[in-house]
This record gives structure tokens, sequence and C-alpha cells, in this order.
């Protein structure tokens, strides 16, 4: 069972991404259990005790990096269906969108995830090693594979939306910069045409003005 639990902390730090303090705390207490089940002053009716909560701490080295992972990646899925429900599910009937998840598809997947996860925390609070508690150890693997599956889907949505987004913003912009450019070309032109005839005023005869009697 030790392997399972080497298997638990690997599928946290590499798939959740989350460091496995509890893994290496509840190891490290089924190796105090047993060296106070080996110790010879421990008495004869303490001992059976040490071995029942080796195997305590010993199981939820192996269920809980599963659980924290589950409740890690739940964290980082909530602000991204926030956007998606915002942003993506109202552009369904757009162009690019038509075959985005409704909320009800998403959140039926959702169910099915919970359903999974609920199997664990049902496995966790019993004090028994058997197929159930196997099969809430699965359950948690499992509704952590589907909800990471539904982020990565959804969070391609949101992603698509922010290109989209992007796009039409610059082709807001590219519009605006031509329309300032032609409004300010026709201001140039009234301007030009409103003070040129005052630049060409004309100027008295400097010969007329010196003989003025040759008239």
């Amino acid at each position: 069972n030790y392997k399972k639990a080497d298997k638990a902390a690997h599928f946290l730090e590499r798939r959740a991404g989350v460091t496995n303090t509890c893994g290496i705390t509840n190891l490290r207490d089924v190796l105090s259990h047993f060296a106070t089940l080996l110790d010879p002053r421990t008495p004869q009716d303490k001992r059976r005790d040490q071995i029942g909560n080796a195997e305590e701490h010993l199981r939820r080295a192996i269920i809980e990096p599963y659980e924290i992972g589950l409740a890690s990646l739940t964290e980082k899925f909530k602000p991204t269906y926030d956007t998606y429900r915002e942003k993506v599910i109202p552009l369904r009937n757009t162009q690019g969108f038509r075959t985005a998840p409704d909320r009800a598809q998403v959140d039926g997947r959702l169910a099915d995830i919970d359903e999974s996860a609920e199997k664990g925390k049902s496995a966790k609070g019993k004090n028994l090693w058997d197929e159930e508690w196997e099969d809430g150890v699965t359950g948690l693997v499992e509704a952590f594979d589907r909800l990471s599956d539904l982020h990565n889907e959804i969070e391609e949505w949101v992603f698509r939306y922010r290109q989209d987004h992007q796009g039409r913003h610059s082709i807001r912009m590219h519009y605006i910069a031509i329309i300032i450019g032609i409004v300010g070309s026709i201001a140039v032109g009234i301007a030009i045409a409103r003070y040129t005839p005052l630049l060409e005023i004309p100027r008295s005869d400097p010969a007329q003005i010196q003989n003025p009697s040759s008239h």
C-alpha cells in the first residue's frame, strides 16, 4: 500500500501542481506509530492501537492527495467558468461560438463530477480498508480527470472569445484611425480654403504712391 501512497503523491505534485505536504506528514506518522509499536517500553495493550493508527494514516496518505488535488482544480475552474458564463454563453448564436456548450450541458457534467467526488468523501470517513474505500479513491481520480477535461474545454472557449474580442477591438481602432484621418484632412482643407483669400489681398503700386500728380 505504500506504492499507492507514492502514486498519490506523484499525482498531487505532477498533475495538480500542489506540494504533497499532507502525504509526507501522514507517512511520517505511520513510521512514528510503527516506532512506538516496536518500542519495548510500549505496553502490550497499546500495541494493537499503533497498528490501527498507522493504517489510518496510510489510508489518509493515499486518499487526501486526490481530495486536495480536486479541491485545487475546483478553485481554478470557478473563475474560468464565471468568465465563460458571462462572455461566451451570450455569443452561442454567433459565428464561431455555436458549438460552445450551454450552461445546462456544463452543469450536467459538473453534477456527474460531484457524484464521483462524493464517493471519495464518503470513503474518507470510513475506518475500513475495503472495496468501497477503494472505489472512493477511484471516484476522486475520475472526478479530477473529468473536471480537468471540462476546465481545458471551457478555458479554450474563453481564450477564443478573448482573441475574437481583441480582433474586433483592433478593427474598431483601425476604423477610428481612418475616420480621424479623414476628418483631419477635411479640417485642414477647410482651414486652407478659409485663409487663402486673406493671403492674396492685392497691394498698392509703389509707383502710383510716389507720383500722385501724374494723373
